[in-house]
Formats: structure tokens, C-alpha cells, sequence
């Protein structure tokens, strides 16, 4: 186990306080989370908004509290995209929020498919500890991969990050249900569920160690 990829993933799970969920830093200011944390009305809808509304309060790892906006809400496949405001008259919260990227490096994307075989997984809890499983691409184009944990998992655990043991992020938490004390449930895969504009500037590799 990678102490120094798991410690990254730590510092970049941020708390979405409004509905109660989780969200990660993937790099160049974009944050990943579930599109069931957010709220947001007939206006926002769902597929691709870019704007200054709403306005999504997120809380990092040091209780720094910041505000972004949706990029993408996708709410079949359960993912939404968080960015910086798009308002002249915001250039304190955008600041607040590129500072806070400065320090904290984005969770690489894993981007091989791994179907036909199950793949250690760790889930980040919103109790703030890893939860083990494993998880399954039934075929290399799917957007979502079925994920099973060891233990149950509580409301507030959506939309953090579910990443390899070297650090890779496979997806974020999205709808699990209760099995024998365990949980199993779908995980959007970021790089297949994402529109390719909202993938480019993920992959620009802005920070260190970003591959």
C-alpha cells in the first residue's frame, strides 16, 4: 500500500456540506463528486452547465471552506464536475480555490480498463477511514464498474473517492446497497462517464505526479 498516494487521496477528499456527500480533487481546480450530493433545480437540469450558479459550498481537509460551481452534471450516470466560478465579481473564492489546488495535489485518473478481473479497491469514508473492496468492469467501454466492500457503507460516503492501492482514483462513490453486513453498488468511471471537454483539462497534468 502506497502510504504517500493514500495520503494524497486524504488531502484532496473535500466535504460538501449542503446535502451531505464527498467530493475529490483531480487536478486544475476540477473536483469529482456524486450528481445526488448537489442541489440543483429545473433551471441547472442535468448534462453540461458552466456558470456562476448554483453556488456549491465545499470544506477541505484543513476546514477550509470554498465555493465552486457545477461543470457537468451527468445525472443518469450519477458524476458531476465542480470548477471555479465563472464571475469577475467571485475572484476571491476562485483565488481561495486555485490556493487550495496549489497545496494539494489531484488524484490521478486511472485510465487502463481492468475488466475480466476484480480489482483491489479502497473506498474513502466520510468517517474519514478506507474501507476495502473490490471492483469489476464487466467490458472495457463500461462508464460504471461494479464495486463490493467489505463493510456497510453510510450516507455521506457518496461521491468520495474509490482508488487503487497505488493511489489511482477508479471512480467515486455513488448508489451502494446493504448485502450480509457488506455493500456492493456502481461506481461512475470518470474518463468513460465525462463529456471529452470536461476530461481534457483534467489530463493537462497542471501538478506534480499528475498522470
Amino acid at each position: 500500500m502506497n502510504q504517500k498516494a493514500l495520503e494524497r487521496a486524504i488531502n484532496a477528499t473535500v466535504q460538501i456540506p449542503c446535502k451531505g456527500g464527498q467530493g475529490v480533487l483531480v487536478g486544475d481546480g476540477l473536483i469529482l463528486t456524486a450528481a445526488h450530493c448537489l442541489e440543483y433545480d429545473d433551471h441547472t437540469g442535468a448534462g453540461i452547465t458552466l456558470g456562476d450558479r448554483p453556488i456549491v459550498e465545499i470544506e477541505a481537509y484543513d476546514g477550509t471552506k470554498l465555493k465552486t460551481t457545477p461543470w457537468v452534471i451527468e445525472s443518469v450516470s450519477d458524476v458531476a464536475l465542480l470548477g471555479p466560478l465563472d464571475n469577475q465579481e467571485c475572484w476571491e473564492d476562485v483565488e481561495a480555490l486555485e490556493r487550495f489546488c496549489l497545496r494539494t495535489n489531484g488524484v490521478p485518473i486511472l485510465r487502463s480498463a481492468f475488466s475480466g478481473q476484480r480489482l483491489p479497491v479502497l473506498i474513502r469514508s466520510h468517517h474519514k477511514k478506507w474501507i476495502t473492496g473490490e471492483a469489476e468492469q464487466t467490458h472495457s467501454r463500461a462508464h460504471r464498474a461494479w464495486v463490493e466492500a467489505r463493510e456497510q457503507i453510510e450516507g455521506g460516503t457518496s461521491g468520495g473517492p474509490i482508488i487503487t492501492y497505488d493511489g489511482k482514483l477508479v471512480g467515486i462513490v455513488s448508489h451502494f446497497s446493504e448485502k450480509g453486513g457488506a455493500c456492493e453498488g456502481l461506481t461512475p468511471i470518470p474518463h468513460l462517464t465525462l463529456p471529452a471537454w470536461a476530461v481534457k483539462p483534467i489530463l493537462k497534468r497542471r501538478f506534480e505526479g499528475y498522470l
